[in-house]
């Protein structure tokens, strides 16, 4: 017996859908009894082994989708932030948490998701055009832009559109464009713009692929697109605040600040 899956990629297995869904959701219920079990046996000596197992079994059987990134796969994470929902996605860098950026039911969310403090995030723009559109580059910026971008180069300058408060943190904003074809096919996607946090819990390693984004965020994400390993380091940010361009953070690349 088979049906349409939501997807449109064609048929859907009830073998596999026992297999994917319901044996891990029966999974887990017996996961969580065992350690209630093994809480009351240990006491106090087994709550952080306890916790650790538990965060690999829920992983285990997140709801999450999990998607090879392509054109298909893109259009739909896309739909996805358009809707308000959060995404995984590789990028030139790590792995990328976004969000629509103007949205701010969105951005709250995916500060509940990282469990992250008052700490601005980044947006991931379309093009040198679009971060012009969203903050005031200024003369330094735009020569950073142009010699670094698209690359893993943040530029923090003054705000020209309003953004969620939460997003900011004040009247400036994080910009980049990434090095990175697919990753800016889904911006473009977005409307040229994509909140850009590491996809990882605030004070966790970044996530250097689909598998450790998964473990750490689970089915707190809606989609998470596959697009293999990353670099795995992060991007360099500068300030160009008031003519002056001050490193904020060494990354990837170096910058000139005279």
């Amino acid at each position: 017996m088979a049906w349409r899956s939501r997807s449109g990629t064609g048929r859907f297995s009830l073998e596999a859908f026992v297999v994917r869904v319901l044996f891990p959701a029966v999974f887990v219920q017996v996961v969580v009894q065992v350690l209630v079990e093994l809480l009351v046996l240990f006491g106090h000596v087994a709550p952080a082994l306890l916790v650790q197992l538990l965060n690999v079994a829920v992983a285990g059987a997140a709801m999450v989708e999990v998607l090879t990134m392509d054109g298909r796969s893109i259009s739909r994470a896309a739909e996805t932030v358009i809707r308000g929902g959060l995404v995984v996605y590789p990028t030139d860098t790590v792995y990328g948490l976004g969000c629509d950026p103007f949205n701010e039911e969105a951005v709250r969310r995916l500060f509940a998701c990282k469990g992250r403090g008052a700490k601005a995030v980044p947006v991931l723009c379309g093009s040198r055009e679009k971060a012009s559109d969203l903050v005031d580059l200024g003369p330094k910026g735009e020569e950073l832009a142009r010699r670094h971008w698209p690359g893993a180069l943040t530029i923090v300058a003054p705000l020209k559109m309003r953004v969620p408060d939460m997003l900011s943190q004040g009247p400036t904003l994080g910009v980049r464009v990434p090095n990175h074809q697919l990753c800016l096919e889904l911006v473009a996607s977005c409307g040229g713009w994509l909140a850009g946090t590491s996809a990882n819990v605030s004070g966790a390693p970044s996530a250097r692929g689909a598998g450790e984004a998964l473990r750490q965020l689970g089915d707190t994400v809606d989609i998470i697109l596959d697009g293999g390993p990353s670099a795995g380091t992060g991007s360099t940010v500068v300030s160009v605040v008031g003519g002056a361009v001050t490193i904020l953070r060494t990354g990837q690349i170096g910058v000139e600040t005279s």
